[in-house]
């Protein structure tokens, strides 16, 4: 079972749900999702994509009138915190790895971290 959907940035990202036998299903969650910003040197065209369209936009002290704010707060809960590896947070959603790494610029005046990108992922969350 699946549902394409659109996101305001434009691209389609599919939700589905997938029934594993049991030596088929995902061990190691860490090993295939990823909410890291691609190395530039590695991967430069996936890197350019992300930054173009997967990036959360300004709000916080960015851009207090942005309209993903409200009481003062990101309703997206961006930016996201570091983590080391996938946990289960505690609205049962799973808070995906972001490590630590260097900002990156975006434009002049604003540069970003894995904190503050959203990767489609297995799950539609």
């Amino acid at each position: 079972m699946y549902v394409i959907k659109f996101q305001k940035q434009g691209l389609p990202h599919v939700c589905m749900l997938l029934i594993l036998e049991s030596n088929d299903k995902l061990r190691d969650p860490n090993s295939l999702v990823r909410v890291e910003i691609p190395k530039i040197e590695e991967e430069s065209q996936l890197h350019d994509v992300v930054l173009k369209y997967m990036v959360h936009g300004t709000c916080r002290t960015l851009n207090p009138k942005s309209p993903s704010m409200k009481n003062s707060q990101c309703k997206k809960n961006y930016p996201k915190q570091f983590l080391e590896e996938i946990c289960q947070g505690n609205d049962s959603h799973l808070e995906y790895r972001r490590r630590f790494d260097q900002p990156i610029p975006v434009n002049r005046n604003m540069t970003v971290n894995n904190r503050w990108w959203f990767l489609i992922t297995l799950g539609c969350g």
